[in-house]
């Protein structure tokens, strides 16, 4: 495999890491959302959303065979920075870089792979 593919490859990795971590951080994909669209029966209960930093995880109950909101737990929400409290509950506290910065920062190092790599051909 030449040395193009190879860094082409490398950058579609890390953007997808990137995107997929940036969506996550923001609330975007909820790890128990799916569960919600799973069937149940009885009066089953299960937990929700996360025991991680600031959150607190809350209950769902089975009602006619679907299961009901996340209700009883702390959500996420925005990093307050400076307040030593991981608010937005993704296991770092007061991490306050804006991520589109990071963003940026990424996508630029990898462009410079791909054009490294490119040289090399």
């Amino acid at each position: 495999m030449s040395g193009y593919k190879i860094a082409v490859l490398i950058a579609i990795a890390c953007l997808s890491f990137i995107i997929t971590g940036v969506y996550a951080q923001e609330g975007v994909l909820q790890d128990s959302d799916w569960q919600a669209a799973l069937p149940c029966t009885g009066t089953e209960t299960r937990p929700c959303g996360s025991n991680i930093g600031d959150c607190e995880a809350g209950t769902r109950t089975c009602t006619d065979n679907m299961w009901s909101e996340c209700v009883g737990g702390i959500e996420p929400v925005t990093e307050i920075c400076g307040n030593g409290i991981d608010d937005d509950c993704n296991g770092l506290t007061d991490e306050c870089i804006n991520s589109l910065w990071v963003i940026i920062i990424i996508f630029g190092v990898v462009i410079i792979i791909v054009l490294w790599a490119l040289m090399k051909i």
